[in-house]
């Protein structure tokens, strides 16, 4: 089964973006907007400091089934610093839900479930990059289709794989191409990220796993150029 950009839809637990908002005060240069919107400087500071704060569970997400057992603990420790740094400006119910997952994180390690530790640190990353408002330049769908191929990939390390929630990743990286497809510039890419999100379905579909890890690598290669090609 083919999806066409138009009629995707999803259905996964996700957390919209939610920027903090400040009463405005007289002659100050940041002051939030009238529209209640956070003003430029202020956006632009928080999309750094969560993106900053996503990227070390990006890295534990991608190599928390081959690292040794010294870079694990350095990659969960810089992850762990990474988000106590932004844990004040998190809404109290995402950061409860942050410290669960560090806590599931923790438990995956312990118990050697490397699965579980991707899927700990790719749900940590959806978090914090989810909280990075839009910036002009690269939309967070971006890094959420990033979330979703991790999402898949592990779920697809496990033994048997767990094809459940690979389905579910799968729905939402068609929900996120779904608003992102029209500002990709280059068609070439644009048809090659739809032919890998269709072989990830279809692999799913057909509970292969060999071709769903290759579907899913070549996607996130995909997802790593879209930043450039967006118009």
């Amino acid at each position: 089964m083919k999806f066409r950009t138009t009629a995707l839809a999803f259905a996964v637990l996700a957390f919209a973006s939610t920027g903090g908002c400040r009463q405005e005060q007289p002659g100050a240069a940041n002051a939030t907007q009238s529209s209640g919107a956070p003003a430029p400087a202020e956006a632009a500071a928080r999309h750094a400091a969560f993106l900053a704060a996503a990227m070390p569970f990006k890295a534990l997400a991608e190599q928390a089934q081959t690292a040794n057992d010294a870079t694990l603990k350095a990659l969960i420790g810089a992850a762990r610093k990474a988000a106590d740094g932004v844990s004040t400006k998190l809404d109290a119910s995402k950061d409860v839900i942050l410290r669960q997952q560090l806590k599931a994180i923790d438990a995956a390690r312990a118990s050697g479930e490397r699965t579980d530790l991707a899927l700990g640190a790719a749900e940590c990353f959806r978090i914090l990059a989810s909280e990075a408002p839009d910036n002009g330049r690269v939309p967070v769908a971006v890094n959420l289709l990033d979330y979703a191929g991790f999402r898949y990939r592990a779920a697809l390390s496990a033994s048997p794989a767990r094809w459940s929630n690979a389905e579910g990743a799968i729905r939402f990286a068609q929900r996120q191409w779904a608003g992102l497809s029209g500002q990709v510039a280059d068609p070439d890419l644009r048809n090659a990220v739809i032919a890998s999100l269709d072989d990830m379905h279809n692999a799913s579909t057909s509970h292969d796993a060999a071709a769903g890890r290759k579907a899913a690598n070549r996607a996130l290669d995909l997802i790593d150029r879209l930043g450039a090609n967006l118009h």
